[in-house]
């Protein structure tokens, strides 16, 4: 059995974030076995390797969708940290330039 946290609620339903995007994959009915592979919420789609997928018991059609919204999930990450380490660049770069003036 899983250990005391298990992402679930009582009713072993995913958490609502992940429910949507299980939803949107076309992925909802395969919810037990990505609770198996350690998906508790959107992002952690983004850290499945294709080895984690290409090995599982599902139709090769359903392999196809996981391996998109690992895909896409992946990019969004990506993409949200980009837009991080913009804005901290920015910001720095603001923090910086008033005592770079006075030399």
């Amino acid at each position: 059995g899983a250990g005391p946290w298990t992402g679930m609620d009582a009713a072993g339903e995913p958490p609502v974030a992940l429910a949507g995007a299980l939803q949107t994959y076309g992925l909802a009915p395969h919810w037990p076995l990505l609770h198996s592979l350690g998906v508790a919420n959107p992002g952690d789609l983004a850290l499945l390797q294709p080895s984690d997928i290409l090995p599982l018991n599902l139709p090769p059609v359903v392999k196809r969708r996981l391996l998109a919204a690992v895909e896409r999930e992946a990019s969004r990450v990506t993409r949200s940290l980009r837009d991080s380490v913009r804005l901290a660049a920015a910001a720095l770069a603001r923090w910086r330039a008033p005592s770079m003036r006075t030399e």
